[in-house]
């Protein structure tokens, strides 16, 4: 389950960036975005923060997940659209000349605290 390294190296990064932040008392919420091609399933995300978390400075911190919709780009044709997961061709023209725009990552969105 790749997604505990994930929640372990977030929670390390978010250790970092706040260490030397006078301002920061707790943080409240974690805002991340995964793409529905990220292989990472949101739920065992959700999973792995709840063990991660526990007896940590972040146990009361909540996980925001926002999905992030698969929009490919197609080269034939130009048009920029949302697809579902699957096989990459074009939704207008059918070409497999696209590139993805968003929807395959995982990232840190932001960070809510007080």
């Amino acid at each position: 389950m790749h997604e505990v390294s994930i929640i372990n190296n977030l929670i390390q990064r978010l250790r970092e960036e706040i260490a030397d932040r006078d301002d920061v008392q707790q943080v409240e919420v974690i805002f991340l975005k995964i793409g529905e091609m990220s292989c990472a399933a949101p739920s065992a995300l959700e999973s792995a923060f709840d063990v991660v978390r526990r007896g940590t400075e972040f146990e009361s911190t909540e996980l925001n997940i926002e999905p992030v919709p698969l929009k490919v780009r197609c080269q034939a044709c130009e048009v920029e659209k949302v697809i579902e997961p699957g096989p990459l061709n074009c939704p207008d023209c059918g070409s497999r000349k696209t590139k993805i725009v968003s929807g395959d990552s995982l990232y840190l969105d932001s960070i809510q605290y007080r």
